[in-house]
């Protein structure tokens, strides 16, 4: 078992329900895996919690409703925060669009948090 440092994730996804769904789903799963779960729905108070958390992951939302996720992209380009962007629909646009702006990677948003480990 690793007894080390918890990974910190951060979820920024406009819809509180899903956000509060996934956070529950983490923290069941956290004998198995080391990760404290923190969200937002807004992509400022992202900005705020990625440089004053620092979370090690953070998992964006492609559509948010306050501020461009590529602005959150673009001005954490530089930070030790590994950013996914996610999105209800696979789409390769939105998948290259992410990397042009130093995202990580690019998956589909989990429809069935059941299966959130994955």
């Amino acid at each position: 078992m690793h007894h080390g440092k918890e990974l910190r994730l951060l979820l920024v996804h406009d819809q509180k329900d899903y956000c509060e769904q996934f956070k529950e789903a983490v923290d069941l799963n956290r004998h198995n895996f080391r990760i404290e779960c923190q969200y937002t729905t807004s992509g400022e108070h992202a900005l705020e919690m990625i440089t004053s958390w620092q979370p090690a992951v953070v998992l964006l939302d492609a559509y948010l409703d306050d501020v461009n996720s590529f602005q959150i992209l673009d001005q954490c380009k530089d930070g030790s925060a590994s950013i996914i962007v996610t999105s209800d629909t696979a789409s390769l646009e939105i998948e290259q669009s992410a990397q042009r702006h130093g995202a990580k990677g690019y998956c589909q948003s989990v429809d069935d948090l059941d299966g959130i480990e994955q």
